[in-house]
Order: structure tokens, then C-alpha cells, then sequence
């Protein structure tokens, strides 16, 4: 099941990001600050009555016609199962109904499981781009 973030969730999706590998483990506020701000494009998927993976997003401010994804994690066991196929998905319904044109995201070159899996639902690799001094790959989505 897929259902918008809740505030109780954010402990259980900081243990959720711990465990998946590539994923940079945030400062506790900045969970706070999603669901604060940017609740509603916000998921998480729920299985077996625990949190089994999670998707931050917002659309962006100074251009609204895109939607960003901030961060997405999927516990290692439950991959492969769709989960953050459903979670984009549910993302992309929203930034559409929102009128965004495009979903875009960054990962690090060496996630290359994420970049293909990213590619095998449709983004398309933008390139390289430098944020925060770190080389990132640029991926894109039309709506």
C-alpha cells in the first residue's frame, strides 16, 4: 500500500534509510522538513504493517512545470518488487495533476543498479552535473 507521509513515520524512515546502501542517511530535521513543507508529493509504501521504502519529492519552486524526487529508499529485501516502480509512479501522478511537465532526480555515477533500473522506467541520463562539489548524473522524465 502506498499512502502520503505521516510525521509518525519519520523515525521508522530513517531506520529504512540506514539500511539502504547509496543512500545518504540526512540530518533528523530534514525528515522533519518534508513532511512539514512538502507532505502532500510525500509517500511511503507499507507491507506487513511496517514502512518498506519511501519517496521525498516536491515540485520545484522556481519552475513548477518540474517535479523533483529528493530521495527514495526501498528496504534491500523488499526490492525488486515494484515498491519504488509504485512509489515514482504515485510521485508522477501528482506532479501531472499538478501540471509539471517532468520529473527529474540526481544519483551518484557509481549507483549504477538505480541509474539502470531509472532508465528501464523511462527517465532519461541528462549527464553529469557538479552539486556540492560532487559529480551527480542527471536524470529526467517527461509527464
Amino acid at each position: 500500500m502506498i499512502r502520503t507521509l505521516a510525521e509518525r513515520d519519520i523515525e521508522e524512515i530513517m531506520a529504512v534509510s540506514k539500511r539502504c546502501e547509496h543512500l545518504t542517511l540526512e540530518r533528523p530535521s530534514i525528515y522533519w522538513t518534508f513532511w512539514e513543507l512538502f507532505r502532500d508529493t510525500c509517500y511511503v509504501a507499507v507491507g506487513d504493517k511496517q514502512i518498506i521504502g519511501f519517496l521525498f519529492g516536491t515540485i520545484n519552486q522556481h519552475d513548477p512545470t518540474r517535479a523533483f524526487i529528493y530521495n527514495l529508499g526501498v528496504l534491500p529485501e523488499r526490492r525488486r518488487g515494484k515498491i519504488a516502480t509504485a512509489l515514482i509512479g504515485r510521485f508522477c501522478d501528482a506532479a501531472k495533476h499538478r501540471k509539471c511537465k517532468a520529473v527529474y532526480l540526481t544519483t551518484l555515477p557509481e549507483n549504477t543498479e538505480a541509474i539502470t533500473f531509472y532508465q528501464q522506467i523511462g527517465f532519461k541520463n541528462r549527464g553529469m552535473i557538479e552539486k556540492v562539489g560532487r559529480k551527480r548524473v542527471l536524470l529526467e522524465k517527461d509527464l
